[in-house]
């Protein structure tokens, strides 16, 4: 699983990105907002965790930024503040867990692993549908065939679908 993890106290971030790597996360580390806005914008990640007051663009600007242009990604935001307004705002722009600090050794591992399991949901769903559009698929190469006039038998064997290879 990717992870992004923006939080600007270097001392925390090197903490948890030791932590998160230990138990078999890629994490990429950032300081402040731009640079998490830069590197979701040249890659894919699975879990994006914010820190909400950052330099240069808060934590709730990229969230909204995920939620609207990553639907696929899930966020975490971690916040010193434990004001209703930020987890509300945070709630309505995607993420889905608001995680204090002070409480962040028992929360955060709920929060990720709550995640996962909406990472994995989201997985099922893609080739569910995904295998819904097969006959459609093998109907729509019958017919291109008979278009050429050639007489051919198409079943699933020509369409090899392998599922292990969706993530």
């Amino acid at each position: 699983m990717r992870l992004l993890l923006a939080e600007d106290e270097r001392y925390l971030s090197s903490a948890l990105c030791e932590i998160l790597s230990k138990q078999k996360y890629d994490v990429d580390s950032v300081y402040d907002g731009d640079s998490a806005l830069e590197y979701i914008r040249s890659g894919v990640y699975d879990l994006v965790i914010l820190d909400i007051m950052m330099p240069n663009m808060d934590g709730l600007e990229v969230c909204k930024y995920v939620h609207d242009h990553c639907p696929e990604s899930q966020v975490i935001i971690l916040s010193a503040y434990s004001d209703f307004t930020y987890a509300r705002t945070a709630l309505r722009y995607g993420a889905c867990e608001y995680v204090l600090k002070i409480e962040m050794i028992d929360e955060l591992p709920k929060a990720i692993e709550k995640a996962v399991k909406e990472l994995d949901k989201q997985s099922k769903e893609v080739l569910e549908e995904n295998e819904k559009k097969i006959p459609s698929i093998i109907e729509t190469a019958k017919k291109e065939v008979l278009k050429c006039g050639l007489d051919m038998k198409i079943t699933g064997a020509e369409f090899p679908f392998d599922n292990s290879k969706i993530i």
